[in-house]
């Protein structure tokens, strides 16, 4: 089975036959992009045009094939696909218990977040101002504890019978009161581009998670993360969002 798994994880998505990739829909899986990033969830489908991936941000995310490296089981980075392990009983004793509450700050820094969408139809227009909705979340341990948004156009133009929708927005802080002790954070940065349906069209989509798998937050004090986005355009698979400090 470890042999079956490796060799999986080494499979280019370009010679995955159709019956592992059948048996893979409902196994957790990392999707390595050609720039290098990778995605992280649940193979939904695949054809030759596109991959459909299910992540905690998003029930339906298609990935152009051509942007696609391989499937894997493992995170290339280093973790596994697997769910965390509960830690055993010895460590548990030899992380001293915390009493009471303390304060978590994520703070977005340095880039402001953009995305665009365009459309032909007048008609369309309320549809892509909704998916065009950029969004902060904020999930500790699994569970969503915040999520900002806004829908404001920054720019509309029309350009060869298109009319571009331009949304960008710079996130304030996020303070969370939290029980102390070790908690892990996913921070999702993206809009509902993700849920476009076949035959529209976007210039742009955004879609960008980090996940920080321990933070300690300290009995009545503020604990903080400060993150920043690669400054890269937020064209699908190539904007990301990095860790600058943990304190």
């Amino acid at each position: 089975m470890m042999q079956l798994r490796r060799c999986l994880s080494l499979l280019a998505l370009a010679a995955l036959p159709a019956a592992v990739a059948h048996a893979a829909e409902a196994m957790q899986q990392y999707v390595q992009l050609q720039d290098g990033s990778v995605l992280h969830g649940e193979v939904v489908s695949m054809d030759a045009e596109q991959l459909v991936l299910r992540t905690s941000y998003a029930d339906s995310l298609a990935v152009p094939r051509d942007q696609i490296k391989a499937i894997l089981l493992e995170d290339p980075r280093g973790a596994t696909a697997a769910p965390p392990t509960a830690p055993a009983p010895a460590q548990e004793a030899a992380r001293p218990a915390m009493q009471g509450s303390g304060e978590l700050e994520v703070a977005l820094i340095g880039d402001v977040p953009r995305s665009s969408a365009r459309y032909r139809s007048p008609a369309d227009r309320e549809r892509m101002v909704e998916l065009n909705t950029l969004h902060l979340k904020i999930y500790v341990d699994g569970e969503l504890l915040s999520e900002t948004e806004d829908d404001s156009i920054e720019k509309e133009f029309a350009d060869r019978g298109w009319t571009f929708l331009r949304n960008q927005h710079q996130f304030p802080p996020v303070t969370l009161t939290l029980p102390a002790g070790p908690h892990r954070v996913l921070v999702v940065l993206g809009n509902e581009l993700d849920r476009m349906e076949q035959g529209e069209k976007q210039s742009q989509l955004l879609s960008a998670e980090l996940e920080v798998p321990e933070v300690l937050v300290r009995p009545d004090e503020k604990s903080r993360l400060v993150i920043s986005g690669d400054g890269s355009r937020f064209k699908y698979g190539k904007y990301k969002l990095e860790l600058l400090s943990r304190r």
